[in-house]
């Protein structure tokens, strides 16, 4: 399920951090934590194993700001409304239970000052999945591999130009469908292709590299190399269809690799 979420501001003069990952992953996470709950106190378990699975295979969206000023700490909002996008595989029996409460829910920006009110919510028809569509970007894509640097194992980020890179996004790919639904998918062909084009206009693969700061610790601060592209997948329309629900690369549920296809 995919949504569109329109958001409205408290104050007319908002500030949003250019790193605002953990406000929404707080969101999302409240209204599941919410529902989960919900479930418990009915003894109602039969739906708590595919509820866990929302909580670990989601994505998201940058907040889209439609006219904005850049300043020092963020963007300051030059308009009424702003949106992101939120996908994941849900029970068709909690839909209307997680639309209900996201409608009566707040998205605070890190003070109980701050906050954005929900002015509407859309639910996104699927596109029809074929076994080679394009696709950009809405939140950058994170990939990487464990590597020797110095005697000692370091996290090395998979940018466009790593020879490393198709072959981890499949891995990443078959690895989930793995975890959700317990085997292997029939077909293992999926493939990841930059769009040469695109990478010309924007200036060389320099320019869509995005550096994301989230929290691992309550203190703790990880920086973390990603990128913007457009590009196409080949292969399984099953395994395109679960990057499309899910996220393409890792840690979609720190808003990573949220994708959108484009004609």
């Amino acid at each position: 399920m995919r949504i569109k979420i329109t958001l409205r501001p408290r104050s007319s003069k908002i500030i949003i951090p250019f790193n605002h990952n953990d406000y929404i992953i707080g969101f999302i996470s409240q209204i599941l934590k919410s529902i989960q709950n919900e479930l418990r106190y009915r003894n109602d378990f039969r739906l708590l194993p595919f509820l866990r699975k929302s909580f670990r295979f989601f994505t998201f969206s940058r907040i889209m700001i439609p006219l904005r000023k850049r300043i020092e700490t963020g963007f300051l909002m030059k308009c009424s409304k702003v949106h992101f996008f939120t996908s994941l595989i849900f029970p068709e029996q909690l839909k209307e239970s997680f639309i209900e409460k996201i409608k009566n829910s707040r998205l605070y920006l890190g003070h109980p000052s701050k906050y954005f009110t929900i002015d509407q919510i859309k639910v996104i028809k699927d596109p029809k999945f074929s076994d080679t569509m394009k696709f950009k970007t809405l939140s950058p894509i994170k990939c990487s591999i464990r590597t020797r640097f110095r005697h000692r194992r370091i996290v090395k980020y998979l940018l466009p130009g790593d020879k490393q890179l198709k072959e981890r996004i499949r891995e990443v790919i078959i690895h989930k469908y793995r975890k959700l639904f317990g085997r292997d998918p029939k077909e293992k062909a999926f493939d990841f292709s930059i769009d040469e084009d695109y990478l010309k206009s924007v200036g060389g693969p320099d320019r869509i590299i995005r550096l994301i700061t989230v929290k691992n610790w309550p203190s703790k601060e990880l920086k973390i190399k990603s990128f913007d592209a457009h590009f196409t997948l080949t292969g399984n329309p099953e395994l395109i269809k679960l990057a499309y629900e899910t996220g393409l690369g890792e840690d979609n549920r720190l808003g990573f690799g949220m994708i959108q296809p484009v004609e």
